[in-house]
């Protein structure tokens, strides 16, 4: 009798440890699921806000404008591009490390974006800011806004740039976390080297003028310079983004250029309806720009297509009624 009663003793203890287990065990879960559902929406809310900030920073002149997103807390930005549809998709997501979790590996849920193009890294890391600029897209009419990011944790030393950058860099655009030298051997520890002209061993980033091409990760991209104040635009987009980033962004720049070449046409029609007899002569110079735009495959493609846009803008700017 007495070792059928440890056995039953032991057998209830048993049994309220699995049941305690079992309590435990949901609460953790319980928790844990609050917990990750808060995260997200961290995450979620952050995504959408820097979309929203980069609201103030589309141009109306043709100048370049520039901010600055703080942060309290260690944040990360993911930027991705798909082509998909007429317009393709901006994805902006963030990640912010919080009292509830210090993993920002993922974001959260990723807000989309079709009018906005945003060139960078994939993922970038900042701890107080990060840097935005802007630049007007005129190709030869306005397509839209560059914005182009970097973060605080994020330093690049320009080598052997040219002037008008240097200038352009620190008085216009007023950009930090930017230096410039003339050798290689003086920049700072832990910069992303761009080198303009010249292929040292060291450069991250390489810079040929002359050939209209950046390489970047052993990838190469080709922008080219544009007529107005935005000269530079597609240079600093592809020195501050990945090569796949670049690449997207520019196929959805060319098939926004597409739909407003089409808009244009009809605008044509209409010039001539309210007595502008000058405006049809651009019907074939829009037509060839919009075919362009159309076949637009990669940024190899870029120095076609800017031959027809300084066609089409030459031809549209002694125009008593111009088309834009």
């Amino acid at each position: 009798m007495q070792n059928k009663k440890a056995l039953e003793f032991s057998f209830a203890w048993i049994f309220a440890i699995f049941i305690g287990a079992v309590i435990i065990f949901l609460a953790i879960y319980a928790a844990t699921r609050i917990v990750g559902t808060e995260q997200t929406k961290i995450d979620a809310e952050t995504a959408k806000q820097i979309g929203i900030l980069l609201n103030p920073l589309e141009t109306v002149l043709e100048e370049g404008k520039t901010s600055t997103i703080f942060v309290n807390k260690e944040t990360k930005i993911f930027n991705s591009c798909r082509e998909q549809g007429v317009y393709g998709v901006q994805e902006i997501g963030a990640s912010v490390s919080t009292a509830i979790s210090d993993d920002s590996s993922n974001p959260g849920i990723k807000s989309s974006f079709r009018n906005k193009y945003l060139f960078s890294s994939s993922v970038s890391e900042g701890k107080k800011e990060f840097y935005v600029f802007s630049k007007p897209f005129n190709f030869p009419f306005k397509i839209a806004d560059l914005m182009i990011l970097y973060s605080d944790q994020e330093k690049y030393c320009f080598v052997n740039s040219p002037a008008e950058i240097k200038e352009e860099i620190n008085k216009s655009l007023k950009l930090k976390n930017i230096f410039f030298i003339n050798n290689i051997r003086n920049c700072q520890a832990n910069t992303k080297k761009v080198c303009f002209n010249t292929d040292y061993e060291e450069c991250d980033i390489i810079v040929s003028q002359s050939l209209n091409k950046v390489i970047r990760g052993g990838d190469e991209v080709y922008y080219v310079e544009l007529e107005q104040t935005d000269k530079y635009a597609l240079l600093y987009a592809a020195i501050f983004s990945e090569p796949k980033i670049y690449k997207c962004q520019l196929k959805r720049l060319m098939s926004r250029a597409a739909i407003l070449a089409e808009l244009y046409t009809k605008k044509i029609t209409h010039l001539s309806f309210e007595g502008c007899p000058s405006a049809p002569l651009l019907f074939d110079y829009i037509g060839s720009y919009k075919r362009f735009a159309e076949l637009f495959s990669g940024p190899e493609d870029l120095e076609n297509i800017k031959e027809k846009a300084e066609l089409l803008s030459s031809k549209n700017a002694p125009l008593t009624c111009r088309l834009f």
